[in-house]
């Protein structure tokens, strides 16, 4: 099921649904991390559907909601756990 969550962009009067969103963390997470990605959509205007600034955390959930994988080697990928070493 795709979120169907609202995102606005100070750089449009409309409206841009999520898809397009989740579609643009899908490309970006080839070579960027999560804050990366909230980073560059609050630069660019967009605010969640609540009027917030994105944060790692949002994009974190609107990839785990939509299983979007997280190809970036700075970051674990949904699902992947560690362990300490002795």
């Amino acid at each position: 099921m795709i979120e169907t969550a609202r995102v606005y962009s100070d750089n449009t009067p409309s409206v841009t649904m999520v898809p397009a969103v989740l579609e643009r963390i899908r490309s970006l997470s080839s070579a960027h991390i999560d804050s990366e990605i909230a980073e560059r959509f609050n630069a660019e205007g967009y605010r969640t559907a609540r009027g917030h600034r994105f944060a790692a955390g949002i994009v974190r959930q609107l990839r785990g909601r939509n299983k979007i994988r997280k190809t970036h080697a700075g970051e674990l990928a949904l699902g992947v756990y560690t362990a300490r070493g002795q």
